[in-house]
């Protein structure tokens, strides 16, 4: 009724800038395709699609279901983890919103490692957290970066961008909106009552984004650089920058790139990461660290 799916349109945002940069001509497979979504982002290569073809959109009529889905288009059907194709026999590989439909998704990336070719490119998305949806083929809730960090090296892939689609609060802001009409959908009496609570908070998402900027992957390749660049662009002017949370560093350092001329203060209250924010401050001196937590 209200809820529109920020998180699926910034992802095709994405998806649209990633695959777009692919050379003309690369033979990409689009590996649990389901429906071609993404066969329109693809023109200028030479697409090849793959389902397992089982899903009918009513599945075991648990969880969210589509009703019809259509696979009838579909170019291989077969398991994904075992796709009758020769070794590096594609260019780029594209698996959008899949490998929480697999059972085993380190086997997914095994199989993938065989299909692509030398330097080529692999385009994952999947959920960081999801309601359960085309059971019974809903093997887990979703992935974190750790997961990926993890499986991709031990196979020989070089993870180039690792982007998340949104925050934490963008999630939070994602599933009250949709809150009403899940309640409808399980026929919940009390669900008028939750179509007010996701205005409610939508409208304080509202009100939040007034005073803070919430960088997605649809910001460009390159994460923070690309909205501190806009930033910069739309008349912003840093001499004093506050890092709280400061993790490794790696917010620092894009914002480096673009305000080489700020004055740092970085602070975390993780002993882990003192090395890497000391090694920092050493090799900068306008960078100052403070270990510990900030409060009133």
């Amino acid at each position: 009724m209200f809820y529109k799916n920020i998180n699926e349109k910034d992802r095709q945002a994405w998806l649209k800038g990633a695959l777009g940069h692919l050379p003309s001509g690369s033979r990409i497979l689009d590996a649990g395709a389901g429906e071609l979504k993404n066969k329109s982002l693809c023109e200028h290569l030479d697409y090849v699609s793959q389902d397992f073809a089982q899903y009918d959109g009513g599945g075991d009529g648990k969880g969210l279901q589509t009703g019809q889905w259509d696979t009838s288009r579909i170019d291989i059907v077969c398991d994904i983890i075992s796709i009758p194709e020769s070794d590096a026999s594609f260019d780029a590989i594209l698996c959008s919103e899949v490998l929480e439909h697999v059972p085993d998704p380190a086997k997914v990336i095994d199989e993938f490692s065989r299909l692509l070719k030398p330097e080529g490119t692999l385009i994952l998305t999947a959920p960081f957290a999801s309601l359960v949806h085309f059971a019974p083929y809903h093997y887990c809730s979703g992935f974190s970066r750790y997961w990926y960090e993890h499986h991709l090296p031990q196979r020989g892939f070089e993870i180039t961008e690792l982007s998340p689609n949104g925050d934490w609060f963008a999630y939070c802001q994602q599933e009250l909106m949709r809150l009403g009409s899940m309640e409808r959908k399980y026929g919940n009496w009390s669900w008028p009552m939750a179509y007010v609570l996701g205005i409610l908070g939508n409208l304080y998402f509202r009100i939040r984004g007034m005073r803070a900027r919430i960088v997605s992957s649809s910001w460009g390749s390159r994460g923070f650089v690309d909205a501190f660049l806009r930033a910069k662009q739309q008349g912003l002017s840093a001499s004093q920058i506050v890092d709280v949370g400061a993790f490794n560093g790696s917010w620092t350092r894009d914002c480096l790139k673009v305000f080489p001329k700020a004055n740092y203060f970085l602070a975390d209250p993780l002993e882990e990461n003192r090395i890497s924010l000391q090694d920092m401050a050493r090799s900068n001196p306008k960078i100052e660290v403070w270990l510990g937590a900030l409060g009133a």
